[in-house]
C-alpha cells in the first residue's frame, strides 16, 4: 500500500522525481505522502498554470515549482517565533532585505572563534545575513576526534545558539565527507562497522539539532575534476552506496529537514556537474530522500562563468525539482593582472552574476558565502594570501558587498565580456560611498525616483549651474589608462534643462582641467543616458572627478546607474606579425614532436586558424618565438582563442618558456576549460625578465595526449603603462668602485700618488686620480679578490692632457709564485672626456695577488689619470677566496686577529699545510680573512680545530667597517670536540659603504686559550 500511495504522489506533485519521506524504519511515510499528495494537487490546481508558463517551463512544471515556491520561501522556521523577513523595513539590515524581497536567504559560514571572541564579527553577521551555516564546528571530526564514545558539542551548540538568539536559517555541515573524520573512522573498520558508525553520528547530530537546523549538507565532495568517484574510505568500503545510505539514514533522524548533496566545481556544465547531475537524478528516481544540491562556487576571477552559464545549468537539476542552494561562495582575486581597483570591481561583478542567477533560478534558494570577512578566511591558508569575501578585514563593505545587494534586487548584471564597474556604489541600492557634492553640502540617496532598482543619488541645494553630484575616482582608475563612463541622469525642480557629465583632474603641480563627456536635454519625467571616454594624463594624479551639472540653481539632479569601466589600457603593437592565421602558419612551430598545420574551415574570426593534431603530451602545441620582437624589463598583455577536438572539453593554457641566464623556466599566462564546440579566450599577463635571456617561446598546451588545438587570434602587446624594468645593476665584489668612501681598496701602480679628488667627477660626489706618473705604465689601480673566478670588468677613465692618448687597462696576477700581465681593454681618450673601458681577466687558483690598473699606451708626456665608477662582476665563481688551504703561506687575505697567525704542518685538514692562531691570551683571538667589500650577501665555509683537552664552542664572526662604523657579528656557532675538525658554516650581508670586511674564528669564553687551527675556505657570492 505505501508503495503504491507513493508512486501516485510522484505522479501528481513532482513531474520529474520525487523524495519519498521514510518513516523511522526507513520505509516510506504514508501519512506524509497522502497528505503531501492532497495538498500538492490543490494547489498545482490553483497556481501552476500561470507561474510555469511565466519561467517558461510549460504548464506541468508550472504546478511543482508553485509549489515548491510556496514551501521553500523564506518564512517563519519552527525553531524561532522571529521571522527574518519581518526586517525588510529595518535600515541596517540590507542585504538580507534584498534577500528576502525576492524570496531567498543570504547566508554565511560561520566560525567558533571569531563569533566568540570578535563582537564585530558577531555583530556584522547577526544584521547581514539570515542564514548560516557552521563552518567546522558540526563536521564529524569536529565532534568527535578518536573515541567513538566521546561527543563535543560545545563549538556547534555556541554557533547554533547564536543563530537561534538572531532568528536566523541554520543550514549544518556536513554529516559525510572524505576529510576531518574522527581518527576512528578509516580503512580498519569492516564495512558493517562502518555502516554503524555512520548511522550513529548521522542520528546522533541531525537529531539533536533536529528543533533548530532546518537543512543538512548531507554528503560533501564525492567526485574527483573528470566526474570519477572520489577515492574515499566509504567509496572503498561501500561503493557509491553509501550516498543513498546517508540520505536514508538523514531522513530517519529528522524528516522536515532539507537533505542536499554538496559539491565545488560544479557551478557551470562539466565533467563534474554532470556526474553529480547523474548522480541526483538517479537519486531521484530511486525515490532516496534529496531536496537539493549545494554549489559550493569557490571560483577564481581570472575565470569567471557568465551569468547563463550558471542558470543554464541549474536549470537541469531545478528540472528535477531539487532546491538548489548556493553554499559556500568566495571569489579569489589574488592572482587577477589588475590594479586593485579593477580586481574588486572584478569581484563585484562576479558576486553579482552568481546572486543574479540564483535569483533567476525559481528554484535557488539561499546564496551563502564561505566565511563573510578577508579577516577570516580559508583561502588564506590554502591558495596564499587574498581578499577573496564581501567585507575586509577591518568588516568594511567592499565591492562585492554591493554586487550581492543589487543582484538579490533583480538589477541585471553584466553581460559577458564587459569591463567591470570600477564604481561600486553606481546604483546607489546600499549607499552613496565615494560620492560627494561638488560645490554643494554633499550626494544622497533618494527613494523618490530610480532607473533600476528603488533608490538613485541626488545632488540638491545647487546655488550655481556647475554645482552637483560627484564621484572621487582618485583610487580607482590608473594614469594614461582610457576608460567609459555612463550614467542615467533626470532634474526635479524644472521640466527641462541641460545635463552635463565632467571630468575634472589635476595632476602634481599643475592646474585644474575640465573635460566635458556629455550633454543631453534632461526632464523631470524620465531618464536619459549620459556616456562618454576619457583618457586619464599620464602623470603623478592629486585629483579624478566625475561630475554632472547644468541645469539652473534650485534645480535638483538625480543619477543612478553610474558606470566608470576600463575600456583599455595603452598598448604597444602585436609582436606576434601571424597571430590570425589568415594567410599560412608561418613563424609558427610545433611545441614538441608535432606539426602546426592551417586550417581554412575553423577559425575565431576571419577565415584561418592553426591547429596541432597527433598530440602524444599535454605540452605539445602551436609555438611561436617572442624573443626578437620584445623589450627586457617590459610586461606584456597576452591574448589567443582556442578550441578543441577530440573531447567534449579539457583545460587549455597559454605558458610562455623563458632561458634568463642559462636557466629554463616556464610560466603558465592564463588557463581556460576550452571545448569543442566554440571558440574561448585565455589572456594574462607576462614580464619579460631584464636578464641575458636566450629563448622566449609561447606555446599552447594543457588537453589530453590525442586532443588536438585549434588556436586563433593570438596577441602578445607591451603594456605601456607599466613602466620598464631597469636590468639590475651590476653585481659589484667592490665596495668602493666610485672612490666615495676615499682611498679604500685603491693604490697607484708603478709609482706616483693616488687621491680621492672632487675634479672630473663622472658620478657621485667624487673620483680617483692617479698622479705625479713618469712613466706610461703608472697609473690607478685596484685590488681584485684573488680567489679562482672570472669577472667582468668595467671602468670609467680621463686624461687631462692637451692631445688624444689611447688608455688601456691591465691586469696583474701573482699566481704560483710568478706574475704575469694580461690585456683586459683599451680605448682612445679625448682630453678631458670620460671613455669607458671594458673587458674581462680570468684569476685561476693558486693566486695571492690580483690587481688591475689603467695605463697609457706609450708616449712621453705623462698626465693625470682620472678613474671612476669601477664595476667588478664575477662571471663565475669557483671560490673568492685566494689560497684557501694556506699551502701558498698565510698571502692571498690571511691573517691573524689580535694574534699571530702562520702557516703549519702540524694539523691540517687536506693538503699540506693549514694556519694556526698561536699564542692566544684571549678568546677573541683567532685567524681571519678578508672578504669582498661589495654589496651583497656571501656564504662562508671554514674548517677550524681546537686542541685543547676538552670541548670548546667556536664562533665564526666578522668585523666590518661600513660608513666608517666598526661592527661585530656571529655568523655560526659549533661545539668543536678536542683534536677534531669541524666545519663552521654562515653568511653574511655586506650593506652599501664599507671598507673593510673580515671573518674571523674565535672562542666563545673561556679560561683557557688553545691554539685554533684553520683550513679550506670557500666563500660564495649568493646573488
Amino acid at each position: 500500500m505505501a508503495r503504491s500511495i507513493a508512486a501516485l504522489a510522484c505522479a501528481g506533485i513532482l513531474a520529474f522525481g520525487c523524495a519519498v519521506p521514510l518513516n523511522e524504519s526507513g520505509e516510506e511515510d504514508v501519512d506524509t505522502v497522502a497528505e503531501a499528495l492532497k495538498k500538492g494537487h490543490a494547489h498545482a490546481g490553483k497556481h501552476g498554470h500561470k507561474l510555469g508558463h511565466r519561467h517558461g517551463f510549460g504548464h506541468h512544471h508550472g504546478h511543482w515549482f508553485k509549489h515548491w515556491f510556496k514551501h521553500h520561501r523564506p518564512k517563519k522556521k519552527h525553531h524561532a517565533d522571529f521571522d527574518p523577513c519581518a526586517g525588510e523595513q529595518d535600515a541596517s539590515r540590507i542585504l538580507p532585505s534584498a534577500a528576502c524581497s525576492t524570496g531567498r536567504w543570504v547566508g554565511a559560514a560561520v566560525a567558533f572563534a571569531p563569533l566568540t571572541g570578535e563582537p564585530p564579527y558577531a555583530e556584522l553577521l547577526a544584521r547581514e545575513f539570515n542564514y548560516v551555516t557552521p563552518e567546522n564546528a558540526t563536521k564529524w571530526g569536529s565532534l568527535q576526534s578518536d573515541d567513538p564514545e566521546v561527543w563535543d558539542f560545545t563549538q556547534a551548540d555556541a554557533i547554533i545558539d547564536a543563530a537561534v538568539a538572531a532568528g536566523q536559517q541554520i543550514k549544518g555541515h556536513t554529516l559525510i565527507w572524505h576529510s576531518q573524520l574522527p581518527a576512528y573512522v578509516n580503512d580498519s573498520l569492516t564495512d558493517a562497522e562502518l555502516v554503524r558508525a555512520m548511522r550513529r553520528h548521522i542520528a546522533t547530530t541531525v537529531k539533536r539539532y533536529k528543533k533548530v537546523i532546518d537543512g543538512w549538507d548531507v554528503v560533501n565532495e564525492s567526485f574527483n575534476g573528470d566526474g570519477s568517484y572520489r577515492d574515499t574510505v566509504f567509496h572503498r568500503k561501500l561503493g557509491e552506496d553509501y550516498i543513498p545510505r546517508a540520505f536514508r539514514m538523514a531522513r530517519q533522524a529528522d524528516r522536515n529537514a532539507e537533505l542536499y548533496y554538496n559539491d565545488f566545481g560544479i557551478e557551470t556544465i562539466n565533467a563534474k556537474s554532470d556526474a553529480v547531475y547523474a548522480l541526483v537524478s538517479d537519486l531521484v528516481a530511486r525515490r532516496v530522500p534529496i531536496d537539493g544540491v549545494g554549489f559550493q562556487m569557490h571560483l577564481d576571477a581570472r575565470f569567471p562563468p557568465t551569468t547563463e552559464q550558471f542558470v543554464e545549468n541549474f536549470a537541469r537539476f531545478a528540472e528535477l525539482g531539487l532546491s538548489i542552494n548556493i553554499s559556500e561562495l568566495d571569489v579569489r582575486i589574488a592572482q587577477v593582472s589588475a590594479s586593485p581597483a579593477e580586481k574588486l570591481a572584478l569581484q563585484q561583478q562576479i558576486y553579482h552574476r552568481v546572486a543574479s542567477a540564483c535569483v533567476m533560478t525559481p528554484t535557488c534558494s539561499a546564496v551563502t558565502t564561505w566565511g563573510f570577512t578577508d579577516r577570516h578566511s580559508w583561502i588564506d591558508s590554502t591558495f596564499g594570501p587574498d581578499d577573496p569575501l564581501p567585507f575586509d578585514d577591518d568588516y568594511v563593505a567592499k565591492p562585492a558587498y554591493y554586487g550581492m545587494v543589487d543582484g538579490m534586487l533583480g538589477l541585471a548584471p553584466d553581460p559577458a565580456g564587459t569591463a567591470p564597474n570600477l564604481v561600486a556604489s553606481g546604483s546607489f541600492e546600499v549607499d552613496a560611498r565615494g560620492w560627494f557634492g561638488f560645490g554643494i553640502a554633499g550626494t544622497s540617496v533618494t527613494d523618490a525616483a530610480a532607473h533600476t532598482g528603488s533608490k538613485s543619488g541626488i545632488g540638491a541645494g545647487r546655488t550655481a549651474t556647475w554645482q552637483g553630484p560627484a564621484v572621487n575616482l582618485n583610487q580607482l582608475v590608473q594614469p594614461a589608462f582610457e576608460y567609459d563612463a555612463s550614467a542615467f541622469a533626470r532634474i526635479a525642480g524644472a521640466s527641462s534643462d541641460v545635463l552635463r557629465m565632467t571630468l575634472k583632474t589635476r595632476c602634481a603641480g599643475e592646474s585644474d582641467s575640465f573635460m566635458g563627456l556629455a550633454s543631453a536635454q534632461g526632464s523631470d519625467s524620465g531618464w536619459v543616458e549620459l556616456t562618454g571616454t576619457f583618457t586619464v594624463p599620464d602623470c603623478t594624479l592629486e585629483e579624478v572627478t566625475l561630475y554632472f551639472e547644468g541645469p539652473a540653481a534650485a534645480v535638483d539632479i538625480l543619477v543612478d546607474d553610474v558606470a566608470v569601466r576600463t575600456r583599455g589600457e595603452p598598448l604597444g603593437p602585436n609582436v606576434v606579425s601571424n597571430g590570425d592565421f589568415e594567410t599560412g602558419v608561418g613563424g609558427w612551430f610545433g611545441f614538441g614532436s608535432v606539426t602546426v598545420q592551417h586550417s581554412t574551415t575553423e577559425a575565431n574570426t576571419g577565415t584561418g586558424s592553426a591547429f596541432v593534431t597527433g598530440r602524444t603530451a599535454t605540452f605539445n602545441g602551436p609555438g611561436h618565438n617572442l624573443l626578437p620582437e620584445v623589450i627586457l624589463g617590459a610586461t606584456y598583455r597576452f591574448s589567443g582563442f582556442v578550441k578543441i577536438a577530440g573531447a567534449a572539453s579539457a583545460t587549455a593554457q597559454l605558458t610562455v618558456k623563458s632561458r634568463c641566464d642559462g636557466v629554463d623556466s616556464f610560466r603558465q599566462i592564463g588557463q581556460v576549460t576550452a571545448n569543442e564546440l566554440g571558440w574561448t579566450e585565455i589572456s594574462g599577463s607576462y614580464l619579460v625578465e631584464p636578464c641575458a635571456l636566450s629563448e622566449l617561446t609561447l606555446f599552447a598546451e594543457g588537453p589530453p595526449a590525442g586532443v588536438d588545438i585549434f588556436l586563433d587570434d593570438v596577441s602578445v602587446r607591451q603594456r605601456l603603462s607599466v613602466p620598464v624594468q631597469e636590468p639590475p645593476e651590476a653585481y659589484n665584489v667592490l665596495g668602493n668602485g666610485g672612490v666615495e668612501l676615499g682611498t679604500s681598496g685603491w693604490t697607484s701602480f708603478g709609482g706616483g700618488a693616488f687621491a680621492q679628488t672632487t675634479d672630473f667627477v663622472r658620478s657621485g660626489s667624487f673620483a680617483g686620480v692617479g698622479m705625479n706618473r713618469t712613466a706610461s705604465f703608472q697609473g690607478p689601480s685596484a685590488l681584485l679578490p684573488t680567489g679562482e673566478a672570472s669577472y667582468a670588468l668595467s671602468i670609467h677613465a680621463l686624461q687631462n692632457s692637451a692631445e688624444t692618448v689611447n688608455l688601456v687597462l691591465t691586469g696583474r696576477r701573482t699566481c704560483d709564485g710568478a706574475s704575469t700581465f694580461h690585456f683586459i681593454g683599451s680605448t682612445s681618450a679625448a682630453p678631458a672626456t670620460w671613455v669607458n673601458i671594458t673587458g674581462n681577466l680570468s684569476v685561476p687558483a693558486g693566486c695571492t695577488l690580483v690587481q688591475i690598473y689603467v695605463e697609457q699606451n706609450g708616449g712621453s708626456t705623462f698626465p693625470n689619470i682620472y678613474v671612476d665608477d669601477l664595476v667588478a662582476t664575477p662571471t663565475s665563481v669557483v671560490n673568492l677566496a685566494g689560497n684557501p688551504g694556506l699551502e701558498l703561506g698565510v698571502a692571498g687575505g690571511w691573517q691573524g686577529f689580535g694574534v699571530t697567525f702562520v702557516q703549519t704542518a702540524a694539523q691540517v685538514h687536506s693538503g699540506s699545510f693549514a694556519g694556526v692562531a698561536t699564542g692566544r691570551t684571549a678568546s677573541f683571538q683567532g685567524g681571519s680573512y678578508f672578504l669582498p667589500t661589495g654589496v651583497g650577501d656571501y656564504s662562508i665555509s671554514i674548517f677550524a680545530r681546537q686542541d685543547g683537552g676538552s670541548a670548546l664552542t667556536l664562533l665564526l664572526s666578522a668585523k666590518t667597517v661600513c660608513n666608517g662604523v666598526e661592527s661585530f657579528l656571529t655568523l655560526a656557532s659549533l661545539s668543536a670536540p678536542s683534536g677534531t675538525w669541524v666545519e663552521l658554516q654562515g653568511s653574511i650581508g655586506v650593506p652599501p659603504g664599507c671598507t673593510s670586511v673580515q671573518t674571523y674564528v674565535q672562542q666563545n669564553g673561556g679560561s683557557a686559550f688553545p691554539d685554533i687551527y684553520l683550513d679550506d675556505i670557500t666563500i660564495l657570492p649568493l646573488q
